[in-house]
């Protein structure tokens, strides 16, 4: 639901043509389960199915302090 809901609201404005890469949707989801579980790493990395040190530094990659 989520990554059709992104496509949705991306592909459909004139002014963005392009799909999203795929790091653009790993970091929008990886907000989107942040802010689903109030910022609770670990309730979110177990959602991601990935470590939480994993988490933390995808956190970091994507610049996503909360």
């Amino acid at each position: 639901m989520f990554l059709y809901n992104y496509l949705e609201r991306n592909i459909k404005n004139p002014y963005k043509k392009r799909l999203p890469t795929v790091e653009e949707l790993k970091r929008s989801y990886i907000s989107y389960v942040l802010e689903v579980n109030k910022n609770n790493i670990c309730e979110a990395a177990k959602i991601l199915g990935i470590s939480k040190k994993r988490l933390e530094k995808l956190i970091e990659k994507y610049r996503l302090y909360h």
